[in-house]
């Protein structure tokens, strides 16, 4: 029998519910993006000082240059991975916790091999999704533009300079209203074992006809649990700050590397805490929307 959906002050009550009381499993999940903590730590460890990148004072070692790279493989490689790996992890686990199964780690972590590729996929078709979103109502502007540069035509550019503040708004409407609309086609995915194109059809269909309660739904507990992460880094960063100042004295060098280590490692711990309740209200919605 249909139910009605939630609201959003259920929606947010439940998600805490679930988060607190599962807080130690979802947290061994999440908590794999210390890797990548870990490696920035490491980078940071060997990167040049402040002085050598911005005032020249002498040449990169093979060490820096080794600081340098391996930032640079974790930011763009190892993040996305470990970010994917608990994407499915937690999603998997939050399965678990609403069909009273218990949230058992070692089976959530044993369900990501099969379904690891399909949230890469579909992942980067969602992305392509919205880049398409933003970049075709963007297109008539930039040919009339084009046309215009090389006709030497006053006419051709101002219809350009027109047709491209209609393109902007257009592109940020569809950007958001595709982006909205297929949001749920990974955890379909991910959850249902869904293909591909099935999922980004099954996501429209659930959302279509209540497109703005559910953007509410989506966006509101997001800003909510966003600021409690906010506020953890605020703190912490506000904390070591004054410790690492207090040690450092005078030596700006050694200032700015220790505060490097915050700058790598506190948004990490603030993730860690954080994206567990973002998904897990995500979960939550998609079983109302499929219940109503």
């Amino acid at each position: 029998m249909p139910t009605k959906l939630l609201s959003m002050g259920e929606l947010i009550d439940q998600t805490w519910e679930r988060y607190r009381e599962n807080f130690i499993p979802l947290i061994s999940i999440s908590g794999w993006t210390m890797i990548v903590a870990i490696l920035n730590v490491i980078a940071v460890a060997f990167y040049p000082s402040a002085s050598k990148i911005f005032l020249n004072t002498g040449d990169i070692t093979q060490l820096e240059t080794f600081g340098i790279a391996l930032y640079a493989f974790t930011s763009f490689i190892v993040a996305p991975i470990m970010n994917t790996i608990v994407f499915v992890g937690i999603i998997r686990m939050s399965i678990s916790i609403l069909s009273s199964r218990g949230a058992a780690v070692k089976r959530s972590l044993s369900e990501i091999k099969t379904r690891f590729l399909p949230a890469i996929l579909i992942s980067f078709m969602y992305l392509m999704i919205i880049f398409l979103a933003a970049l075709i109502p963007l297109l008539p502007a930039g040919i009339l533009g084009i046309i215009s540069l090389i006709l030497q035509n006053d006419t051709f550019l101002s219809l350009s300079n027109i047709l491209l503040a209609l393109g902007i708004f257009v592109s940020t409407y569809l950007a958001i209203r595709w982006g909205i609309q297929y949001y749920f086609a990974s955890y379909l995915v991910v959850q249902d074992d869904e293909k591909i194109k099935p999922s980004l059809m099954s996501s429209r269909k659930l959302i279509d006809k209540r497109f703005w309660s559910v953007m509410l739904r989506i966006i509101a507990p997001k800003i909510l649990f966003l600021l409690f992460g906010v506020i953890i880094i605020w703190v912490l960063n506000f904390v070591f700050t004054i410790i690492f100042s207090g040690v450092s004295g005078l030596n700006l060098d050694l200032q700015a590397r220790l505060l490097s280590y915050t700058d790598s490692v506190i948004p990490i711990l603030a993730a860690i805490l954080i994206q567990p309740l973002i998904i897990l209200s995500d979960i939550l919605l998609l079983k109302s929307l499929k219940e109503s």
